[in-house]
């Protein structure tokens, strides 16, 4: 139903928000730090790209903390093991053990996933911007 593929929607919400967040003002600090290098000329473009595929990895890694738990969640509640976000939470934290192994492949799956994108999420739209 179309219900059902919105389950899941305040987790992703919840998820998505800090992280976008920190990764934008992390992506423009390490962007403006690598640019301050001595060996980095800023106005350069062939070195600017250089300098943002690190940044936006840099940028991205922080985020996957925040990622990871709400993965999780909307992982299982789209999938129908729970229906609701409340008995998702009350299932996952009942078993700690369980709890830990999920949150770690969780983990290992948002970085895996996201950290090359990541690196060149931010590349694609300031590219776009410079034509």
């Amino acid at each position: 139903t179309l219900f059902r593929s919105y389950s899941g929607l305040l987790s992703t919400l919840a998820r998505e928000i800090p992280a976008k967040s920190l990764y934008i003002s992390g992506f423009n600090s390490i962007t403006r730090f690598f640019c301050l290098l001595p060996f980095i000329d800023a106005n350069n473009p062939d070195l600017k790209l250089l300098v943002m595929i690190p940044a936006g990895a840099l940028a991205y890694f922080p985020g996957t903390f925040l990622r990871a738990p709400f993965e999780l969640l909307s992982r299982q509640m789209q999938t129908g093991i729970f229906v609701t976000e409340e008995e998702a939470v009350k299932t996952l934290l009942s078993d700690r053990e369980m709890l830990q192994q999920n949150l770690v492949r969780s983990w290992g799956l948002v970085l895996l996933r996201g950290l090359p994108f990541g690196a060149l999420q931010f590349l694609g739209s300031k590219m776009n911007q410079g034509r």
